[in-house]
């Protein structure tokens, strides 16, 4: 059952901004593989993006060298993971997921590439419900990042595309995305994985 969790108006403005900023940073850079953007993307959200009396909104990155990185076997095809920790008085949830990062427009893709993202995409989803793709998209002077489901992308549908800093607040903090089973968090935690770890601390 989702639990959404309610956050303070100020706390999701904050948020926002802080994402949308690092965004903005990083498109500057010449990165020409999907690699090197999420891991500029992942150490450049480490940070704090709200602090306050009654919520702590902290974001940490574990990153791996490129020579220490998995295969795509290894890692189910996945580029990164986000992990939440969401603790309240009330209570505490533990939730993770995986993306797997593209540049361009997916429906321009070779029939080649498409074939070994469709592959890359299936085998996320044969260990978890709800795999996201970072969809980089090439603006005239920058680079935007949009989130787009693995199973909408893979059935053909016309799936949402929120901008990240959209999907960070109202998905992701909230809690109405991610796979909350123990031993899945608990392997995600643990995988060479590039992690951005997302604590939400509520201490009013």
């Amino acid at each position: 059952m989702k639990q959404r969790i309610q956050l303070p108006d100020r706390v999701k403005k904050s948020a926002r901004a802080y994402v949308a900023s690092t965004v903005m940073d990083i498109s500057l850079g010449s990165y020409k593989k999907e690699a090197e953007y999420t891991l500029a993307l992942i150490r450049g959200l480490e940070g704090v993006a709200y602090e306050g009396v009654e919520w702590q909104v902290k974001l940490e990155a574990r990153l791996f060298n490129t020579e220490d990185r998995p295969s795509s076997d290894a890692s189910a095809g996945a580029d990164f993971a986000i992990v939440v920790y969401i603790l309240t008085p009330d209570y505490s949830i533990r939730k993770a997921l995986l993306f797997r990062t593209t540049f361009g427009s997916l429906p321009d893709l070779k029939q080649r590439d498409r074939q070994r993202l469709d592959g890359q995409l299936r085998s996320m989803l044969e260990i978890t419900r709800g795999p996201k793709i970072l969809n980089i998209e090439d603006m005239q002077f920058w680079r935007f990042p949009r989130v787009i489901s693995v199973r909408g992308y893979l059935l053909g549908r016309k799936t949402q595309r929120p901008p990240l800093q959209d999907y960070f607040v109202n998905h992701v903090l909230s809690s109405l995305h991610g796979d909350t089973r123990p031993k899945f968090v608990s392997k995600i935690s643990q995988s060479p994985l590039h992690v951005l770890r997302i604590s939400v601390i509520a201490t009013g």
